[in-house]
């Protein structure tokens, strides 16, 4: 019996070609899929430079974030800022000076919008003092609504946090001053009434004319610092809303944007190739384990390996219809009926004895 000598076993190839259409689906389902999953809409993004100031001083270290020696002033302001948006009315306080949501709004989509609002906005540090405050959003005018509220309400929230921690300062140094003061009082009233008891003792002080007299001087200087430190806080909450504006300088107004982001070569190219080449292999994958799993016996080739005697071949019938003479299988055989693969297949081998008899 000859014996096949093609490099590619024959059921191989018509396993292929009798699937075709199922190893061509994810040949090309995989591509789209990932096209789909990576497929980016269309984003406009909008962006404020602000220049920051190096804070200090009463009514702006807690908006400041902590000071450390390898931070700049931009790096901290970016800190604080991302935690503002992790709030619930930082956002609603941006999308109401936006505008782009409607007052007759649902909860559902004010909620909605909150949530959309937050991957939207960002802050990051472009240069020691230098802040880009920027917003993406499906259209321009919203991109540049969204970017001018975000950093119109940092500046906002700025003055507002310098106004608290400002007047906070001055109430404890009001306070600390009418202590002082009460203090230097009973002090003060305290010496009168000794030096009333003892005439003598301004020409001849004894030793407790000299500690109240050392603790009224003492008390006096303390309520002196006070009152500066008094005076220092009031021009402070007196200046603040001048002083909060220059914190927080907006250099770069936000403009429209005149085109959208580009997409990058990686989401628009390279992702669908390898999804296709994974497509490819799923393919192949399916194809070996069809191949593996086949054990239909089709032609004698089908069964050299078992070395059996073959009674009859039936032989090859031509099809009929049109259409199945321009199938693929077309290329590397005529395409046998169904009833004579099942006539095949139902003939038993022949045992070994009478083969050698015949």
């Amino acid at each position: 019996m000859q014996r096949s000598t093609s490099p590619i076993p024959r059921k191989l190839v018509e396993t292929a070609f009798r699937r075709f259409w199922l190893l061509l689906m994810p040949v090309l389902a995989v591509p789209v899929l990932v096209t789909v999953l990576v497929s980016h809409q269309t984003v406009y993004r909008s962006a404020s430079v602000a220049w920051v100031a190096e804070i200090s001083g009463p009514g702006t270290s807690t908006f400041a974030g902590p000071a450390t020696v390898d931070s700049t002033a931009s790096a901290r302001q970016v800190s604080v800022v991302n935690d503002l948006l992790t709030t619930r009315s930082f956002r609603e306080a941006v999308l109401s000076g936006s505008g782009i949501v409607a007052a007759d709004s649902t909860s559902e989509e004010l909620e909605a919008a909150r949530e959309r609002v937050g991957r939207q906005l960002s802050a990051t540090a472009t240069g020691p003092n230098l802040v880009t405050f920027a917003a993406e959003a499906p259209t321009a005018e919203e991109a540049q609504r969204l970017a001018a509220a975000f950093v119109a309400e940092v500046q906002a929230r700025l003055r507002s946090e310098s106004t608290r921690e400002a007047a906070v300062v001055l109430s404890y140094f009001e306070t600390q001053a009418a202590q002082a003061k009460q203090a230097v009082a009973d002090t003060g009233a305290a010496l009168a009434a000794y030096a009333k008891l003892n005439p003598t003792v301004e020409k001849n002080p004894d030793a407790e004319y000299q500690r109240l007299s050392g603790l009224l001087v003492a008390q006096e200087a303390v309520l002196q610092r006070v009152l500066q430190s008094q005076n220092d806080a009031q021009l402070q909450a007196a200046s603040i809303t001048a002083s909060g504006e220059a914190l927080l300088v907006v250099q770069d107004e936000a403009l429209l944007p005149a085109a959208p982001e580009p997409v990058s070569l990686t989401a628009k190219a390279m992702y669908p190739a390898a999804g296709l080449v994974a497509g490819v292999f799923m393919a192949l994958a399916l194809l070996y384990f069809w191949y593996r799993t086949d054990h239909t016996i089709r032609s004698a080739a089908d069964i050299d390996d078992l070395e059996l005697l073959v009674l009859g071949d039936i032989p090859e019938l031509r099809p009929h219809d049109i259409a199945r003479r321009f199938t693929p299988l077309r290329l590397v055989g005529a395409f046998r009926r169904d009833y004579a693969r099942q006539v095949a297949a139902s003939i038993s081998p022949v045992p070994s004895d009478e083969k050698a008899a015949s």
